[in-house]
C-alpha cells in the first residue's frame, strides 16, 4: 500500500485527499503552465455556467428559481452569485461617462458650438443694454471687470437687487448653518458631534462628498432591499407553504433579470449620446425592454407560484408599494449611514 504523508496535518493516507483537513496529497510546485491551465479551466467553467444561466435568466421568467427549487443547481450559476455579478457590472457601466461632452466633438462642430454661443451671447447683451442694466457708454459690459462701486457709481445706483424665489436651485453656502441642528439625548450625545463634522463636510464642498458617500452606499441599500422584500413575499404567499429561502431566490433571480435590463438601458443611452440621428431613435427600443420587463416579471410570477392570472396580477399590484416602500426605507438609512461617516 502506497501510503502519502499529508504536508498540512501529517496524516499518512493512500487516499487522493487527505480524510482530515481535505487537502490533495499530490501537492508539488505547479509549473507555469499547469498555473495557466488550472486559470483557463476555471474560466471556461464559469464562463460555461454564465451563458447556461443567461438564456433562462433573459428568456425563461422563472425557470431559473424552479430549476434551484427542483434541485438542479449544478449547471447553474448560484443566485447570490448572479446577482452579485450583475449588481457589480450595473455600478460600472453606471459610472461610465456620457460621450457627450464638448471634448469629444469633432474641431467643426465646436467650431459651430462657439459661434452659436458668441451669438447667443451678443444677444443677451443687447438685452441687457435695451433694459438699461448696462452702459457701453462707461464701458461695462457682462464680461468687464468690476473693481470697485466708487468705479461706476451712477450705474451701481442705479441696479436693484432681484429676490429670487425659485427653488429650483439648492446650493449649500453657511457651513454654520449646521449648528442649529437640536442634537440631544442618547443618539445626540453619541452622534451630534459626527453630525455636525459632516454637516460641515457636506457645505463645504457643496455637497459632493456626500453624493459620492452616499453613491458608495447604494450596493448595499440595494442588498438589503432584497431579503426585506422577500419577508413580504412571504406574507403575501403565506398559503403557498413556501419557504423563505425560495422568495429570496426568486427575488435574486428577478433583480438579476432587472439588473441586465438597466445595464442594456443605459449602454444604449449613453452610447448613442454623440449621435443625435440614433438618439432620437433609441426611445422606443428603451421603452419595449421596459415593457418587457413587467411582462417577464408577471410570468416569472405565475411560473413559480403557480397561481392563476387574476391572482398573479393582484399579488404583482401589491408588490410594487411594498418595493416603492423597502427602496425608501433602504435609500433612507443610507442617507442616514452617509451622513454620520463622510
Amino acid at each position: 500500500m502506497n501510503l502519502k504523508t499529508c504536508l498540512n496535518c501529517n496524516l499518512e493516507s493512500n487516499a487522493k485527499f487527505c480524510p482530515k483537513c481535505g487537502q490533495s496529497l499530490d501537492v508539488k510546485i505547479s509549473s507555469a503552465w499547469d498555473f495557466i491551465s488550472e486559470i483557463l479551466n476555471v474560466i471556461y467553467s464559469l464562463d460555461s455556467k454564465v451563458w447556461k444561466s443567461m438564456l433562462p435568466l433573459l428568456f425563461k421568467p422563472g425557470k431559473l428559481t424552479n430549476e434551484y427549487i427542483a434541485g438542479r443547481r449544478v449547471r447553474y450559476l448560484p443566485p447570490f452569485r448572479l446577482y452579485l455579478i450583475f449588481s457589480i457590472l450595473f455600478f460600472l457601466v453606471a459610472a461610465i461617462p456620457d460621450f457627450t461632452g464638448f471634448d469629444n466633438l469633432s474641431a467643426e462642430d465646436r467650431e459651430g458650438l462657439t459661434q452659436d454661443l458668441q451669438e447667443a451671447r451678443d444677444e443677451f447683451t443687447q438685452g441687457l443694454q435695451e433694459a438699461g442694466v448696462i452702459n457701453t457708454e462707461n464701458n461695462i459690459g457682462i464680461t468687464s471687470p468690476f473693481n470697485s462701486p466708487a468705479d461706476f457709481p451712477e450705474e451701481i445706483t442705479t441696479l436693484e437687487p432681484i429676490e429670487n424665489n425659485s427653488s429650483d436651485n439648492i446650493s449649500l453656502t453657511d457651513a454654520d448653518d449646521c449648528i442649529d441642528v437640536p442634537w440631544s439625548g442618547f443618539l445626540g450625545e453619541r452622534l451630534g458631534g459626527r453630525a455636525l463634522s459632516s454637516c460641515q463636510t457636506a457645505f463645504s464642498d457643496n455637497g459632493v462628498t456626500l453624493m459620492q458617500s452616499f453613491i458608495d452606499y447604494l450596493p448595499v441599500m440595494m442588498f438589503v432591499c432584497v431579503p426585506l422584500l422577500a419577508v413580504f413575499m412571504k406574507v403575501l404567499y403565506l398559503f403557498k407553504n413556501r419557504k423563505y429561502i425560495e422568495h429570496l431566490m426568486f427575488l435574486f433571480h428577478t433583480h438579476s433579470f432587472i439588473f441586465l435590463v438597466v445595464i442594456l438601458n443605459v449602454s444604449i443611452i449613453k452610447i448613442s449620446g454623440p449621435f443625435p440621428i440614433v438618439e432620437n431613435s433609441i426611445a422606443p427600443l428603451v421603452a419595449t425592454l421596459w415593457i418587457y420587463a413587467v411582462i417577464y416579471i408577471f410570468i416569472a410570477l405565475k411560473k413559480v407560484y403557480r397561481q392563476n392570472f387574476f391572482m398573479t396580477s393582484f399579488k404583482m399590484i401589491m408588490l410594487f408599494p411594498s418595493y416603492s416602500i423597502c427602496l425608501a426605507l433602504s435609500f433612507a438609512s443610507g442617507l442616514f449611514l452617509t451622513f454620520i461617516t463622510i
